[in-house]
């Protein structure tokens, strides 16, 4: 009984050891939406429909650039591409970069939203925003001053005076540093 009591302890211990951090940066895309209409081919006036809006998951991206050898993060940037939500055969498209500053473990990069005319590729993308966040230090957070909002219009012959009632994405950019 005494050495499955410790057999299971070490096994534990060992976990604790090689469990992974958490990734440096946390992107929460607040309030985010993403509401399609479909192509409306030749219509460029306005929506053959109202924008249905769909489910976005995840909302929260993760960024890790990795350690140098001295222990702080790398300066290296790293990139994590996700669609996170699709509706009429678009998709929304969140990609984080991220980089340690060289300064203890403060980082940097951007938090860019797009609308894909596809769901299965990150290519091609359309109207990109972008949110740039600067020397973040650990525990801190910076927010983007105003909503980023992606519009676009797809299989129109024209080009209509309001993308945004075709097809939007759009969301509030909170970017947390989470490493000690």
């Amino acid at each position: 009984m005494r050495e499955v009591g410790c057999s299971l302890l070490v096994g534990a211990l060992l976990a604790a050891c090689s469990a992974k951090p958490p990734a440096a940066v946390q992107v929460a895309l607040n309030g985010a939406q993403f509401g399609t209409t479909g192509g409306n081919l030749f219509n460029c006036g306005s929506p053959a429909e109202p924008a249905t809006f769909h489910s976005l998951s995840p909302t929260v991206i993760a960024c890790d650039p990795g350690r140098a050898a001295d222990g702080t993060l790398a300066t290296q940037p790293a990139t994590n591409t996700q669609i996170i939500g699709c509706g009429d055969g678009q998709g929304a498209v969140v990609t984080v970069t991220c980089a340690g500053t060289g300064v203890g473990n403060e980082v940097t990069g951007t938090v860019t939203i797009a609308i894909a005319p596809s769901c299965s590729s990150t290519d091609q993308q359309s109207d990109p925003q972008t949110f740039a966040f600067q020397n973040v230090a650990p525990g801190a957070s910076q927010s983007s001053a105003a909503t980023l909002e992606s519009c676009a219009v797809f299989d129109n012959l024209c080009n209509p005076s309001n993308a945004c009632a075709f097809n939007s994405f759009a969301a509030d950019i909170s970017v947390t540093n989470t490493s000690q």
